[in-house]
């Protein structure tokens, strides 16, 4: 609200001027909601670790991005292998 009579969510500081009586119910749903949270989050982070182990490995290319290149430029003009680039050593 733009006024000052509005309430903020954030402010949690009324819960030290509440009784134990009054202030046990939000204690309560606090830590029920924030023990929801972590269970669902270790259950789904549980998941995705055994999922892991099922992916399969996408092999990597042993050949650089100019020489694959130069390859399949080389087959587009029939040219059996074409003419190796070198590439710089650092």
């Amino acid at each position: 609200m733009a006024g000052g009579g509005g309430f903020d969510l954030n402010d949690t500081s009324f819960l030290n001027k509440l009784d134990p009586t009054t202030k046990a119910p939000f204690l309560d749903g606090f830590s029920s909601a924030i023990d929801t949270v972590f269970v669902v989050g270790g259950m789904i982070t549980l998941v995705a670790f055994v999922m892991i182990w099922f992916l399969r490995e996408a092999p990597l290319s042993d050949k650089s991005g100019i020489q694959r290149a130069a390859a399949e430029n080389a087959e587009a003009a029939g040219e059996p292998g074409g003419e190796p680039i070198p590439v710089a050593a650092h």
